[in-house]
């Protein structure tokens, strides 16, 4: 439903244009997989099962009208491409995904829950789910969220065999652990991730810890890289790669041969007025239901109508 009100939006009134790229080529995707011979399927007990897991989880910052998470349209668009479609071995067809979106959209909520889901439900024996950034206090953004959604949800211990340390969250049946790591600490030995999260791709200033992390990372059977993103400044970082290849991905120029990166973008297009509040909404999803993420966007934009200094700040913050 969330795809085809995308698609449907041809003069891009809520939707982006990347937004609806991403959306289309789902559609198509649910065409591919139901084929003689097509090299994923869909299957939508997965799909449905990492949206029941996340809404039994709690919120832990802010106030909200329920004490569990509610997805967002959006989000369930996210989780369910990323889930749902599945190689003939079982295994998900993305081991890559990106969600770029602009700040305060609950993206480092959504990440943290992603890789909850992988370390309790994908049951990758010794799983090393990592939190990433260039900074320690960076990488325990999603950590500290995870983290904190495991010490308030006793039947999620209990499920599933958690014990909560000061800088992991260990899964003893299978030999799990959940934990942050910053650029120094990633070349410690004995590393080899299966799950990890890359908060704030943009800060990367260099690529080192992307490749550390991908050089360590063994024969897992099951892997995932997920990028969660606001834009960010030009730097010699792999942001602007990533960005780059994501968007060729969007238009098809690589046809079906990158079928295991996922790409949802939410950005205002080229053409819109970046005081246009009706645009605003393509680049934060979430501002159709919260009304204090509109009232931040709207105080900001009043100030960088005015300061030119604040300009490039609410367009690369608020407008991705």
């Amino acid at each position: 439903e969330y795809a085809r009100a995308a698609v449907a939006d041809r003069k891009g009134k809520r939707h982006g244009r990347l937004l609806r790229l991403g959306a289309q080529r789902f559609l198509d995707d649910l065409k591919r997989a139901k084929k003689k011979g097509a090299p994923f399927r869909f299957d939508e007990w997965h799909a449905t099962d990492v949206c029941d897991f996340i809404e039994k989880l709690p919120h832990v910052e802010g106030k909200w009208d329920t004490p569990e998470i509610v997805l967002h349209p959006s989000h369930v668009f996210f989780l369910v491409n990323l889930f749902g479609f599945r190689k003939p071995d079982g295994s998900r067809r993305f081991t890559s995904a990106l969600f770029a979106v602009a700040r305060k959209n609950a993206k480092s909520t959504l990440a943290a829950a992603i890789l909850l889901y992988c370390e309790c439900c994908e049951n990758e024996e010794g799983a090393q789910v990592i939190s990433a950034a260039t900074t320690f206090p960076q990488a325990s953004i999603i950590f500290g969220v995870a983290k904190r959604m495991v010490e308030k949800t006793p039947d999620l211990r209990e499920a599933f065999g958690l014990e909560v340390f000061a800088k992991s969250v260990a899964r003893v049946e299978t030999g799990a652990s959940f934990k942050p790591i910053h650029a120094k600490a990633s070349t410690q030995d004995g590393l080899n991730p299966s799950h990890v999260g890359l908060d704030e791709i943009h800060a990367h200033k260099t690529p080192d810890l992307l490749n550390v992390l991908t050089s360590a990372a063994g024969a897992r059977a099951n892997p995932l890289w997920l990028y969660t993103t606001t834009e960010g400044y030009t730097n010699p970082g792999p942001w602007a790669e990533i960005r780059q290849f994501a968007k060729q991905l969007l238009e098809g120029v690589f046809g079906g041969t990158a079928d295991h990166f996922l790409a949802v973008f939410f950005a205002v297009d080229d053409d819109d007025a970046d005081f246009d509040e009706a645009a605003w909404l393509k680049a934060n999803p979430l501002a159709d239901t919260n009304p204090h993420l509109l009232a931040a966007i709207r105080k900001e934009a009043v100030e960088a109508k005015a300061m030119p200094s604040k300009l490039a700040e609410f367009q690369i913050k608020r407008l991705n």
